[in-house]
């Protein structure tokens, strides 16, 4: 069961959605043909909320401005990546990708936390308490996309855990591995250094499932020397050590990433994946917070294995999901994955459509820098690593 959910059902209001796509780099007409496929695809329903998916480069407040021009009012949040992803597209980069919620018994409120590198936990109880606000129905899950490069994914997470008794799922805006600037989308606005969140109110049918393919090898060890996401000791001795004990070489660190086990004696971890390793100091440099006195593993994998992995992250959510057909299944995967399977990344959305099992299926999603997705039912979310999440909402 490392790294990967199976979780319990929950029923059940209704929901339909909506995708459009496009990779057609000029603005303009990227968000009008969008627009005007999601238009016959509506048929003149009203759509209450909204997910945007797109690549940096794009004019982002000219696309915001045409969507809110076409859907006053309408709960958006979204993200720049590293990747899209759509049904009847599959994986592409520079590319944009609209989905649209429609429902008369869900409501959806979406919120924002601004200056995260100022005050993480004023920012994510804010955005949590504005969405919050605009709903009667008591939340049963969270969305959201924050900022990555500003702020900790993990103080990000937590700060979310604190507000919230609801899973809390998304992935980190991201920037095509620039690591310049990333952007952030809530309503109209345009935003750097935030966090947007989408709460569903109700008794919301979802399952969700996660995996990432690599499995630890060698002995367990404690961290004993951290700062942030800087782990310079590993059992009272350089980092660098415990990892060449089982690692061949660290050239390409980004390879190997560590897990971190949520208690000592579980088998449930989430993983970091180290940017560059120090061998005069004998520190690793990691994507993301390492806890002092974290239960940490090395791990290996094959680009096989972590295909496989979106195999095991949708059967997860199918079982979570329990019977009926799902009206979309979000991908949320990490651009260290894009990375590691370099040609064959097209190949986890295939490996996604085969195992949903569904002739007409409604798929969106991207890469991101990040996963947020709790490792058990019940409990709090965790900040991941080159982890791929597949959320299926009916």
């Amino acid at each position: 069961m490392w790294a990967q959910g199976t979780f319990k059902q929950r029923y059940i209001e209704m929901i339909e959605t909506f995708i459009a796509y496009t990779d057609d780099p000029d603005s303009t007409d990227a968000v009008e043909e969008v627009l005007g496929e999601l238009e016959n695809q509506l048929d003149g329903r009203i759509p209450s909320a909204a997910l945007l998916f797109c690549g940096i480069d794009y004019e982002h407040q000219e696309l915001l401005d045409a969507i809110n021009r076409c859907y006053p009012g309408i709960a958006l949040i979204g993200a720049t990546t590293c990747g899209e992803i759509a049904c009847g597209m599959g994986f592409e980069r520079d590319s944009l990708v609209l989905t649209l919620f429609v429902s008369d018994t869900v409501e959806f409120a979406a919120g924002v936390g601004r200056g995260l590198s100022n005050d993480i936990a004023l920012a994510t109880a804010t955005a949590v308490e504005d969405a919050r606000a605009q709903i009667r129905k008591a939340p049963g899950l969270c969305i959201t996309f924050p900022e990555s490069l500003t702020a900790s994914g993990s103080e990000i997470t937590e700060g979310l855990n604190r507000v919230l008794d609801i899973p809390v799922i998304g992935g980190t805006a991201g920037d095509y591995v620039r690591f310049k600037q990333t952007y952030q989308f809530f309503n109209g606005e345009v935003l750097s250094d935030s966090i947007p969140v989408l709460l569903l109110g109700g008794e919301i049918h979802y399952g969700y499932g996660f995996s990432c393919g690599w499995q630890p090898v060698g002995e367990r060890g404690t961290v004993t020397k951290v700062e942030g996401d800087m782990v310079f000791e590993i059992d009272h001795k350089p980092a660098t050590d415990f990892y060449l004990r089982y690692i061949p070489n660290l050239e390409r660190p980004t390879e190997y990433p560590i897990a971190i086990f949520d208690s000592t004696d579980s088998d449930y971890f989430y993983l970091r994946s180290p940017v560059s390793a120090n061998h005069e100091t004998g520190s690793i440099h990691f994507f993301g917070d390492v806890p002092y006195g974290a239960t940490v593993q090395c791990t290996i994998s094959d680009t096989e294995q972590v295909l496989r992995a979106t195999q095991d992250a949708v059967n997860s959510a199918k079982s979570m999901f329990g019977n009926g057909k799902p009206a979309l299944m979000l991908l949320f995967s990490c651009g260290g994955r894009a990375m590691y399977l370099g040609p064959r990344t097209s190949k986890e959305y295939e490996y996604a459509i085969d195992e949903l099992d569904n002739d007409d299926p409604q798929v969106a999603g991207f890469y991101s820098y990040g996963e947020i997705v709790p490792l058990r039912a019940g409990e709090k979310s965790f900040f991941h690593n080159v982890t791929i999440i597949a959320l299926l909402l009916g």
